[in-house]
């Protein structure tokens, strides 16, 4: 039912883009053009039933980026979907674009895209898709999925180039990360600054990168450890402002969001 209800969505972008399309010559697709969830996993045990929270489906080096569908999967008795955002990575194509959503709750299941009207190449680079917003309906965990677990044809997440090419439809030719969402009891700050410091030790980063965002890490630890709350938030701050500044550098945008967000939290958690 899934696949017969997002084919039907990917059939009438084909048709919509099939009177626009003029062929032009296009950079061959990026092998690490990635789709992701963002943030990457929201834990927080006090979005509690009838609350609200949203996330970002963001693109990192796209290439000749036409159009494009997210399938997004979730656990239907923990969330439903409430609205659907469209971001601005197409909002300067010439012509405009078109926009398509639909949303089955009961299934678990939406389905968004959107498309350039016209003859135009793509966009290149990174930037934000769309946003969604979840209602909370229990205490509970789920995965957000744009990566299609069960296997299908068409592809249920993808993106077209300009010379209606579709990526995403061959392994490798499109990197597609979930979300994670949890609201089960209160989080551990220690236990989360541990395993932040975890992540970071296993990016391939510089050695002196790699200790320098840690020491700020373990500093935090230390003094949270000693009661020291305050003290452990600031750290925390200088931690964020170093990223910032080793982003675009030494750390990804894609990178970099995640540490900042994950810090976030942490904070909110002292």
């Amino acid at each position: 039912m899934k696949r017969t209800l997002v084919a039907i969505l990917m059939i009438l972008f084909l048709t919509n883009i099939s009177f626009n399309f003029i062929p032009f010559k296009t950079q061959a697709s990026s092998p690490t053009t990635t789709f992701y969830v963002y943030p990457p996993s929201i834990i927080d045990p006090f979005l509690t039933p009838s609350d609200n929270f949203i996330v970002q489906v963001m693109v990192s080096d796209a290439v000749d980026l036409y159009s494009w569908q997210v399938c997004m999967c979730w656990d239907s008795a923990v969330l439903n979907a409430t609205e659907t955002i469209f971001g601005d990575f197409l909002a300067d194509q010439p012509e405009g674009t078109y926009q398509l959503s639909t949303v089955y709750n009961d299934l678990g299941m939406l389905a968004v895209g959107e498309g350039t009207y016209g003859p135009y190449l793509g966009v290149n680079g990174s930037g934000w898709l769309c946003s969604i917003k979840f209602l909370v309906e229990t205490v509970g965990e789920t995965v957000l999925d744009i990566s299609g677990l069960v296997p299908s044809f068409p592809p249920l997440t993808y993106y077209m180039n300009s010379t209606l090419d579709v990526i995403g439809d061959e392994e490798g030719e499109l990197i597609k990360e979930n979300g994670y969402f949890n609201n089960f009891g209160q989080a551990d700050p220690i236990e989360a600054l541990e395993e932040l410091i975890e992540t970071i030790e296993t990016w391939d980063l510089p050695k002196g990168t790699q200790n320098s965002l840690t020491s700020k890490l373990t500093g935090a630890l230390h003094l949270l450890d000693i009661g020291n709350e305050n003290g452990a938030i600031h750290k925390l701050m200088d931690f964020m402002n170093q990223v910032e500044a080793l982003r675009g550098k030494k750390l990804t945008n894609q990178e970099a969001d995640e540490l900042i967000s994950e810090a976030q939290r942490i904070m909110d958690l002292i």
